[in-house]
């Protein structure tokens, strides 16, 4: 059998500020995240950080949480069911068994997997672990707040338990495929996850971080920590990561639908924004190629919109810490407030975040939205009600909120694309 884990980074398992401390203790001391070496890094963020971004952080996850829990990991299961249950359907509609497809090495070439063994992948120029060992997070909110990496915790499960299909172990036994979705950090875990596929009877187990637009960091600490997390259990199976699905037909049809649906006018004066994770440009100088992985994205979703690709403004959200300088830009925030006087509507979508997270859930109505239309356009809500982030949106028309993909059978569809071209089932 082969085992598939969505992948996200992780959060912390409740709103207040002990869960908060003990996510981000862990996280931020992440040899891809941490900022300076690790004794200083270590006394920095014990001293001085946590007990500041704690309380925060613990303000800005309130505003998200549900009654489920983190809107990011419920929905992280969610996503999970429907990708099991769409490979469920193939299978029973008359696939005959199945084989892994090898896997071809690189990252350079669009939708590739990485080499399964974990010494090519080191190796690998481009994002080898030897090449970043400090790379500073890239999931934090523009205000230089540490929340998790554009990814939240349930309260729903016990701790240990990975967040799956909802199948038990003797109904997988004729199962080609079982999905999970597990978390870099935090519940539910990768060594749970993968405990559970060795449990099922797994030999082969494919990761596929969900994002689009693979970068240094999140997409390889969270490498990282499936490697680390095979460690842990001893268990060390055929393993292979999908790097990226930046060009997926699929993921592109769906993102120029979804800006369609929320009322883009491309004969109009709208102006399309397309806000993606910003990254350290150091990243860059070292051979990340996030931004040439962003403008081929742009391409395919103008060519599916339309329109040209230069009419799409490109800008990068979250950044870390106070000089700007340091990262991607233009930044979505300095370019609203320069729109702020004037006229036309903004359209605004984030085709980097795949599930909903603190990054739009909370960034959105809270910073986005008064950037551009001025401070009195702050919520009047308490927090996001149904994860409907543009009923949350004190705005006076002019913003206009893209969906994320989230739970939508198009979603799930086109991540069982993703993975149909590694697995192949035989008819």
């Amino acid at each position: 059998m082969i085992g598939v884990i969505l992948a996200n980074t992780g959060s912390p398992a409740a709103p207040d500020p002990d869960s908060i401390e003990q996510y981000l203790r862990e996280y931020l001391m992440d040899e891809r995240i941490r900022q300076l070496p690790k004794p200083m890094w270590k006394y920095l963020l014990h001293k001085h950080i946590l007990p500041k971004r704690k309380n925060t952080s613990a303000e800005r996850y309130r505003f998200i949480w549900t009654e489920e829990g983190s809107p990011l990991v419920v929905n992280a299961k969610v996503l999970a069911q429907k990708v099991q249950r769409l490979l469920d359907a193939e299978a029973d509609a008359g696939a005959a068994g199945t084989r892994l497809i090898a896997p071809t090495i690189g990252r350079d070439t669009p939708g590739d997997s990485l080499d399964v063994g974990r010494d090519a992948l080191a190796d690998s120029p481009a994002i080898g672990r030897d090449v970043l060992p400090g790379s500073p997070a890239i999931e934090c909110d523009a205000s230089g707040d540490f929340p998790s990496v554009g990814h939240d915790a349930s309260g729903d499960h016990q701790e240990g338990e990975a967040v799956a299909s909802d199948v038990q172990k003797d109904a997988v036994a004729g199962r080609a495929v079982m999905v999970l979705s597990a978390m870099s950090y935090g519940e539910p875990s990768l060594a749970d996850a993968l405990s559970q596929l060795r449990n099922a009877g797994a030999d082969r187990v494919v990761l596929l971080p969900l994002y689009p637009q693979s970068a240094f960091s999140p997409t390889m600490a969270v490498v990282d920590a499936f490697w680390r997390a095979q460690d842990a259990i001893g268990w060390h199976p055929e393993s292979q990561v999908i790097d990226n699905y930046h060009d997926d037909a699929g993921y592109i049809a769906a993102i120029a639908r979804s800006i369609h649906d929320a009322g883009f006018d491309a004969s109009s004066d709208d102006r399309l924004v397309l806000s993606f994770h910003a990254i350290p440009l150091k990243d860059e100088a070292a051979g990340d190629t996030y931004r040439t992985q962003i403008a081929e994205s742009v391409r395919l979703i103008a060519e599916q919109l339309g329109v040209s690709p230069e009419s799409i403004v490109v800008s990068f959200q979250s950044v870390f810490g106070h000089d700007k300088s340091k990262w991607t830009s233009p930044l979505s925030l300095d370019l609203l407030e320069s729109w702020r006087d004037e006229a036309f509507r903004v359209v605004y979508a984030c085709p980097g975040f795949s599930i909903d997270c603190l990054e739009t859930m909370y960034d959105i109505p809270n910073e986005m939205v008064p950037a551009l239309e001025g401070d009195d356009a702050k919520p009047v809500v308490e927090r996001v009600a149904d994860g409907d982030i543009q009923a949350s949106c004190n705005t006076n028309g002019r913003f206009v909120w893209v969906p994320t993909l989230n739970t939508s059978d198009e979603h799930a569809e086109l991540l069982k694309s993703v993975l149909d071209k590694h697995i192949a089932v035989a008819k």
